[in-house]
């Protein structure tokens, strides 16, 4: 019987802070603003709420699975929610991979600085050298369409494939090297997407850390048989 309400008890609490989470996302996205008279929706009001939201839903199963330890410092639980490198494009950190990290002191050396400064640069190159050049190829052929022949929308397709890759790994890699820069492993987000033989494999290798996030918390999550008593 212990048991038992000690789980409802867990349930509760997780939900609760599960609808707290959506509730605040939804009123961030539908705030509105007065033109002409009328009332429109706007855009959201705060960069990268996805991922807050992706971290404290993580934060909040993880310790009803009983995979993390409930965090008594709310600065170390406001670090993880919102540690800025990754806000915009990933990658989305668990809770179970970077709370331990940020509970014990990070030793600063001199060959994890290289590493950061080195995954910075390397994500600069792909976004601003590669990912722009793409760009100033694909974009005047899509402006235009009817302007150019077959030829020339292939060699633009191919480009913006190349494009939208180098863009977001780029960023994600900037983000990986600023973390490792104030001692924070993250894991890795891209694995050669192109490379793949199938959607299903493309899918792993392609922003790995939403895939397998939608996978772990959205699919598996909402089985009845994960909300029931043992």
């Amino acid at each position: 019987m212990e048991a038992s309400n000690e789980f409802r008890r867990r349930r509760a609490h997780a939900a609760r802070h599960f609808c707290c989470q959506r509730a605040g996302c939804y009123r961030i996205s539908l705030r509105r603003r007065r033109d002409d008279g009328k009332i429109i929706p706007t855009e959201p009001g705060i960069w990268g709420m996805s991922v807050y939201t992706f971290h404290a839903i993580s934060y909040v199963v993880d310790i009803f699975r009983g995979k993390v330890e409930p965090e008594t410092s709310f600065v170390n639980v406001a670090l993880y929610i919102s540690f800025f490198p990754q806000l915009i494009a990933g990658p989305i950190i668990r809770a179970t991979f970077i709370m331990p990290q940020i509970r014990r002191r990070r030793p600063y050396t001199r060959s994890q600085q290289v590493i950061g400064i080195r995954l910075l640069l390397l994500g600069f190159v792909y976004k601003a050298v590669i990912a722009d050049m793409l760009a100033e190829v694909a974009d005047p052929v899509f402006a235009h369409l009817d302007q150019y022949n077959a030829h020339a929308l292939l060699t633009a397709t191919v480009a913006f494939y190349g494009q939208i890759y180098f863009d977001f790994a780029g960023y994600s890699y900037m983000a990986i090297g600023t973390a490792r820069l104030f001692g924070y492993r993250f894991p890795r987000n891209f694995n050669y997407p192109y490379r793949s033989a199938s959607m299903t494999e493309f899918w792993r290798r392609w922003h790995m850390s939403l895939s397998f996030w939608l996978r772990d918390y959205l699919i598996h999550t909402p089985r009845r048989q994960s909300w029931r008593l043992p």
